[in-house]
């Protein structure tokens, strides 16, 4: 008789479920977007990682910021619907529904990170579909 164990890696463990519309997460998510709408750089500043932002703050004296920013602004989520999202330790996914500037559907990944106790935005990935 021979026997062989196999180490195998089965799906990702994405984490424990958030609560509908993300929870506290969700509600930094949409800070973050309604920021970026206003147009209010130390609101939108105050919602992602110390990373994001600091690239942000970076080009904030640029000549061209302004055009910059209003691209950023251009790309944001519109009509925002959580779908879904999960928590893991110091890291969280979610997932949104949404229209693009063209009003075409799309779909939002949203990483956010834990720093210092608080939930914040590390990057988004939007795709078209939903």
């Amino acid at each position: 008789d021979l026997r062989f164990a196999l180490d195998l890696p089965g799906p990702a463990d994405p984490g424990v479920a958030l609560p509908a519309g993300g929870g506290d997460l969700g509600k930094v998510y949409l800070a973050h977007l309604a920021a970026l709408r206003k147009g209010d750089v130390d609101a939108l500043v105050g919602t992602m990682t110390r990373e994001r932002a600091a690239e942000l703050q970076a080009h904030r004296n640029d000549a061209d910021f302004k055009m910059m920013f209003g691209f950023i602004q251009s790309q944001a989520l519109r009509a925002p619907k959580y779908v879904a999202g999960h928590v893991k330790g110091d890291s969280a996914t979610l997932d949104y529904q949404g229209k693009d500037a063209d009003g075409k559907a799309v779909v939002s990944t949203v990483s956010m990170r834990r720093e210092d106790g608080a939930w914040k935005v590390e990057r988004e990935s939007t795709q078209a579909g939903g």
